[in-house]
């Protein structure tokens, strides 16, 4: 949950102050989806998502589906927080409210998100997105723009394309990306080494190395016969002492 306010009256400024503050906080989300309440279709509301380009969707009636995610929140916060107090006024239902939801956001693992916290989740794709908008900059920096960047089918790569405005260059087939699999292929035969790793600084150190390292004995086996493949990693082997040695 990005923001939240309580209020005990169907005015629309409570809704629109929490809006404001989750799209300053996190920025604007492509869509908006609620329930056919009054807060939401009156004119404060409809301003401020169209003010900032956001798409509006609103469930149709009977459509309680659509909102089965909010609805199942709700439910679990009364039932786990506010039904258990007795609570006298909005200052303590504020308080109640207020520290359940740090425990929902922050504590409270969920199966739907592999084990992880709603902010381990969240702010985990945050931090892939940054790295892939980082990496594509670097990219195109280095090599110019491309006609077309084959990529997985992640989120992040589709979000960082976005931003940079090449969104329809971006290609997703299930065999465009076998070579950058192939070529990953090394790397993930170490992945039984590198969850020992405790620290991410420590990772990328071993991953820096083992790139330019196994270049150099990387010799392409499917192409040569055993006898010349001994003969070859005999040799990167001597070389690799000699570098070792100097």
């Amino acid at each position: 949950m990005l923001s939240w306010r309580l209020s005990n009256t169907l005015d629309a400024s409570f809704c629109v102050e929490a809006l404001d503050e989750a799209i300053a906080k996190y920025g604007k989300p492509e869509i908006m989806n609620t329930d056919q309440g009054s807060q939401y279709t009156g004119a404060d509301w409809i301003k401020t998502l169209t003010k900032d380009d956001i798409k509006i969707s609103m469930d149709g009636r009977g459509r309680y589906l659509d909102n089965i995610f909010i609805e199942r929140l709700w439910r679990s916060l009364k039932q786990e927080a506010v039904y258990l107090h007795e609570i006298t006024d909005g200052f303590q239902a504020k308080r109640i409210i207020d520290d359940w939801i740090a425990f929902y956001n922050s504590e409270r693992p969920h199966t739907a998100l592999d084990k992880r916290t709603p902010d381990a989740a969240y702010f985990e794709q945050s931090e892939t997105r940054k790295a892939a908008l980082k990496f594509l900059r670097k990219t195109m920096k280095r090599h110019g723009n491309p006609n077309s960047l084959v990529t997985g089918r992640l989120r992040s790569y589709g979000a960082a394309m976005k931003v940079i405005g090449s969104a329809d260059k971006q290609e997703t087939g299930r065999l465009f990306n076998n070579r950058a699999e192939n070529l990953h292929q090394p790397f993930r035969r170490r992945e039984r080494a590198m969850i020992r790793f405790r620290r991410m600084r420590t990772l990328q150190k071993f991953v820096s190395v083992h790139s330019s390292v196994h270049n150099h004995f990387n010799q392409e086996r499917q192409l040569y016969s055993r006898e010349n493949l001994k003969l070859k990693r005999a040799a990167a082997l001597a070389e690799w002492r000699q570098l070792g040695m100097a």
